[in-house]
């Protein structure tokens, strides 16, 4: 999808001129534009992604290590679901909202 947005652009900057009768294309407005929101987008996902995954601390809830309680090796099923849910969240939504 991502490198198909040029050609959308594109099409939307040809699309513009014909309709508003243009002399000049307005391709730089259209692809500032979409930088100053992509660029940003793309910077700060993956570091909203580790922030995300560093306070779920997926070792210690799945494997269950500094709760003595638990054996190591029997994985708590409920902290499982929570980890899944947490990376469901930041693969589907994190897109959305940037």
């Amino acid at each position: 999808v991502c490198r198909l947005v040029p050609l959308v652009l594109s099409d939307l900057i040809d699309e513009d001129y014909v309709v508003n009768d243009r002399r000049v294309t307005m391709s730089s407005m259209y692809f500032g534009t979409h930088s100053l929101f992509t660029k940003p987008g793309q910077s700060l996902a993956p570091m909203f992604g580790w922030w995300v995954l560093q306070r779920c601390d997926p070792q210690k809830l799945v494997l269950g290590f500094g709760d003595a309680t638990t054996d190591v090796h029997a994985p708590n099923l409920t902290a499982v679901a929570e980890v899944w849910k947490v990376l469901l969240q930041l693969i589907f939504l994190t897109p959305l909202v940037l």
